[in-house]
C-alpha cells in the first residue's frame, strides 16, 4: 500500500499520525487517510507526519482529494527530501488554494519542532 499509517507520540508527547508514503497514490489511498481524520475517526485533528519515499507519484485524483481534508487534523509536515517532489507538492497545495496547516521540510527533526509548535485544537 503506498500509504501506511502509524500512530505515535511527538518529543512533547502529543498524538501524532506518521504516514509512511512511497510508490504511486491512487484515489482509494488518498481516501484512506480521509477516512482516519474525519470527524469520528481515529485520527482527527491528530498532528500529523508525513514521510516521502524517492519516486512517489500522485494520481490526478488523489490530489484533488486531499484538499478535501483540509481543517480535520492539526498541521501536516512532509518531510521530502527530494527537491523535485518537495517542489511538485508545493505546486498542489497552491493549486489547491494553500494551506497554513502544511509544511514541508528536507529533515524530521524540523518537521517534528514545527508540529510540536502548533497549539491544540480547541474543545
Amino acid at each position: 500500500m503506498p500509504l501506511r499509517f502509524e500512530e505515535a507520540r511527538t518529543p512533547r508527547g502529543a498524538p501524532l499520525l506518521i504516514i509512511r508514503s512511497s510508490g504511486l497514490v491512487a484515489l482509494a489511498d488518498a481516501e484512506a487517510f480521509g477516512a482516519r481524520v474525519e470527524p469520528g475517526g481515529p485520527n482527527h485533528m491528530w498532528r500529523v507526519l508525513l514521510l516521502t519515499e524517492k519516486g512517489i507519484e500522485y494520481e490526478p485524483e488523489a490530489r484533488r482529494y486531499f484538499p478535501t481534508t483540509q481543517g480535520k487534523y492539526l498541521g501536516i509536515a512532509a518531510v521530502v527530501t527530494n527537491g523535485i517532489v518537495r517542489a511538485a507538492i508545493n505546486v498542489m497545495i497552491r493549486f489547491a488554494g494553500g494551506a497554513r496547516d502544511f509544511r514541508s521540510f528536507s529533515a524530521e527533526a524540523e518537521a517534528l519542532a514545527w508540529l510540536d509548535s502548533l497549539p491544540d485544537a480547541a474543545g
